[in-house]
């Protein structure tokens, strides 16, 4: 597995899952649990587009209470967390955010978290029991 590959599935998913905002009132419980990576719809593709989606295969984000993050997937045969942080959502419930930056939410319900990277990928998820 190329480690850039990683390290750019890494910034994907921290990039728009985390960051501290002040007001919520948007009930971000739904988010709240496991996610596994389904599939990419990317807008732009690029040479590395299909390496990421090979090496995506198992990528777990689980949300927590306290607006806290952890990404996990499998290297080898092992589960390794490859990123943590915080997350915050917009009030309206239709953007994650990390330091000022967003991802629009698609999709979130209690089966299915799709979202878009602006310019860049859409990313669909679904709910781990």
């Amino acid at each position: 597995m190329k480690i850039n590959t990683v390290k750019l599935i890494l910034l994907i998913v921290t990039y728009f899952s985390c960051n501290n905002l002040n007001a919520q009132t948007f009930d971000t419980s739904k988010i709240l649990g496991k996610w596994v990576f389904e599939r990419y719809e990317f807008l732009d593709t690029d040479a590395d587009s299909s390496a990421m989606k090979k090496e995506s295969k198992g990528l777990v984000l689980s949300f927590e209470k306290g607006q806290k993050f952890t990404t996990k997937m499998k290297i080898a045969t092992v589960e390794t967390t490859v990123g943590t942080g915080t997350y915050t959502m917009s009030t309206d419930g239709k953007y994650l955010y990390q330091n000022e930056e967003e991802a629009e939410i698609l999709i979130l319900n209690e089966k299915e978290f799709v979202m878009k990277v602006p310019d860049a990928v859409i990313m669909h998820f679904k709910r781990l029991k």
